[in-house]
C-alpha cells in the first residue's frame, strides 16, 4: 500500500453536501499530524517544504489573497488551527 497524504474529493457542490464534505475531510486529517514549525515561512509566495516535487507553494498565500480573514496558530505536540473568513454578499434582484 502506497502512503500518501493525498486526496480526491469530488461531490456535488449544493449546500446539502457540506456536512457530508467535512466529515470525510476530517476523518483524512485525523491521522495527521498538521503542526506547522514556521508560519511566517509556510505563509511566503512560492515557499514550500517539497521542492523537489515542483510544487508552487501558493497554499497559504492564495489563501491569504482570496479570504477576507486569515489567522494560524501553531503548537508543537498540539497541531495546527488555520482559520479562514470569507464574506459572501447575496444581491437581491
Amino acid at each position: 500500500m502506497n502512503n500518501t497524504n493525498e486526496m480526491l474529493l469530488e461531490i456535488q457542490s449544493v449546500s446539502r453536501n457540506e456536512s457530508f464534505a467535512r466529515m470525510v475531510v476530517a476523518g483524512f486529517v485525523a491521522q495527521l499530524d498538521p503542526t506547522i514549525e514556521n508560519i511566517q515561512k509556510a505563509m511566503e509566495p512560492l515557499y514550500t517544504t517539497r521542492p523537489e516535487l515542483e510544487r508552487s507553494g501558493m497554499g497559504f498565500a492564495f489563501m491569504e489573497a482570496f479570504m477576507d480573514e486569515l489567522s494560524v496558530d501553531s503548537k508543537p505536540g498540539e497541531g495546527t488551527t488555520v482559520k479562514m473568513q470569507k464574506r459572501i454578499h447575496q444581491v437581491l434582484r
